[in-house]
């Protein structure tokens, strides 16, 4: 009877540790539904600050967005980095959503677009479409756009999850790394690699993203009055 009774006690105490190991790795493997559960969820406050800045080995780029309300307001400095002018190209974008009309203007190009068929949602969580647009793609192809988690990252004093979506092509592969931010689920960091096979894949591009919430004051935000714009294209659609 004690035999048996130690048995039972030896498969409970089985059973517990492999449920235990269960919800542990649960826990620390993100599936690629809990990923994209996440980023559904994530949001961006009406009022915002998003700096961003974007390497590759032939250009550098800064780009400051405002946002509050229905209104967003874009300063981009670029730096190319095959020439040696230390100069920086500048544009400058105003996007205003109102009662379902975008208007886009380009201060650079000098032009006016006007949609008047669009959702009121002026601002785009930065990365979101272009890990969905992956995800979309595996759904049709399955060497592309292959998930994988891989663990934990620090970036700039927060924690991430690290995730990859590759690209298994017939002569090359191209793998994206998004960096998921625990506390917003929005995304900090976005890696590009490529390659002719995973042994030399090399980055060729990094994204970073800062945000700011409840930062951007009137100051920030040009004001648009269409009579002040007299030498501007002006497109309505």
């Amino acid at each position: 009877m004690k035999k048996f009774l130690k048995w039972i006690i030896i498969f409970i105490l089985i059973i517990t540790v492999l449920m235990l190991s269960l919800y542990i790795y649960q826990k620390s493997v993100y599936t690629l539904d809990k990923v994209s559960f996440m980023l559904n969820s994530a949001y961006l406050p009406e009022n915002v600050y998003i700096k961003n800045y974007t390497h590759t080995t032939e250009f550098d780029t800064y780009i400051d967005i405002y946002i509050k309300n229905n209104v967003q307001y874009l300063y981009q400095k670029t730096k190319s980095n095959i020439t040696n002018i230390d100069t920086y190209n500048i544009d400058e974008y105003l996007i205003i959503n109102e009662n379902s009309r975008n208007i886009f203007i380009s201060y650079t190009d000098k032009l006016i677009l006007v949609n008047n068929n669009v959702e009121n949602n002026v601002s785009n969580i930065p990365e979101k479409n272009n890990f969905f647009a992956k995800v979309e793609a595996h759904g049709l192809h399955e060497y592309l756009g292959i998930y994988k988690y891989c663990g934990l990252e620090n970036i700039n004093g927060k924690k991430c999850i690290k995730v990859s979506m590759t690209d298994n092509n017939e002569n090359s592969i191209d793998r994206n790394y998004y960096y998921i931010d625990l506390e917003t689920n929005l995304i900090l960091k976005a890696e590009s690699a490529y390659g002719n096979s995973t042994n030399d894949l090399e980055i060729v591009s990094t994204d970073n993203y800062e945000y700011y919430f409840n930062s951007v004051t009137d100051d920030k935000m040009p004001e648009f009055n269409i009579n002040d714009y007299p030498d501007f294209l002006y497109s309505e659609i």
